[in-house]
């Protein structure tokens, strides 16, 4: 998975290392001097192997990222996300804590004992924009970014291969509506769950989970209360492919 990802990344010139994106001076044309090129995705030693369900989430733009290319390469991410980092120092109300939270709830119940900061060694994490404009305060980049990015998405996400996919935000949604076909909902999901649909990629049912982004105030309204129905309907869904 791993070297088809890269050899992907390499062909559409978004790569962290020899990036020749064609969009690069449009995108960059406003703030070239802190603008920093792509970064690759979080994809999980667990992940890979498949021991759990896959979980994918797609968000936003990474808000900042490093100069270095060779600091953002698979290795390099895989090797901080899950080796590294003390996911207990995170802040508890920001997007990544709150990504390892809900990759948490949905996978401790297919490995006892798991635990909140061993989750990130099994899901994969993708941004709808792979450079980064670095804006003051961490904000979201200009929708021209996510425009241009948003035709590499499809074919990253067919690669990672994943059993349920998370959207955080507006632009991780866009990235995926209407890409992929999609499959009648079983008769397990509430009406309730409006967020959730299933597509079909690679010849299988994935769940999409349409979430907010989490410093969204909606975020903790709308998807944080259905946390035990979303963990329901994956675990009836898994249920399902294994009856199968």
């Amino acid at each position: 998975m791993l070297k088809e990802l890269t050899g992907y990344y390499r062909s559409k010139g978004i790569s962290a290392v020899g990036f020749v994106c064609p969009y690069y001076r449009s995108c960059s044309a406003e703030n070239r001097k802190v603008f920093t090129t792509a970064k690759e995705g979080f994809v999980s030693s667990g992940y890979v192997t498949h021991e759990l369900p896959r979980i994918l989430f797609i968000s936003l733009d990474s808000g900042s990222a490093e100069k270095d290319p060779n600091k953002k390469t698979l290795e390099s991410v895989r090797l901080w996300e899950e080796e590294m980092e003390n996911v207990w120092q995170l802040h508890k109300n920001k997007h990544w804590y709150r990504t390892h939270e809900l990759a948490y709830t949905i996978l401790r119940n297919f490995k006892k004992g798991l635990r909140l900061d061993k989750a990130r060694g099994y899901f994969a994490h993708i941004n709808s924009a792979k450079c980064c404009e670095n804006n003051p305060g961490r904000s979201q980049a200009k929708s021209i970014l996510f425009d241009n990015c948003r035709q590499f998405i499809p074919g990253e996400i067919e690669i990672l291969d994943p059993d349920i996919i998370i959207t955080q935000g507006k632009w991780g949604k866009l990235a995926i509506d209407g890409v992929f076909p999609e499959l009648h909902l079983p008769d397990y999901i509430p009406e309730s769950l409006q967020e959730i649909k299933f597509l079909s990629i690679n010849n299988h049912p994935v769940i999409w989970i349409e979430t907010f982004h989490p410093r969204n105030g909606s975020f903790h309204t709308v998807n944080k209360p259905h946390y035990p129905l979303y963990e329901q309907v994956v675990i009836n869904s898994m249920k399902a492919k294994t009856a199968l």
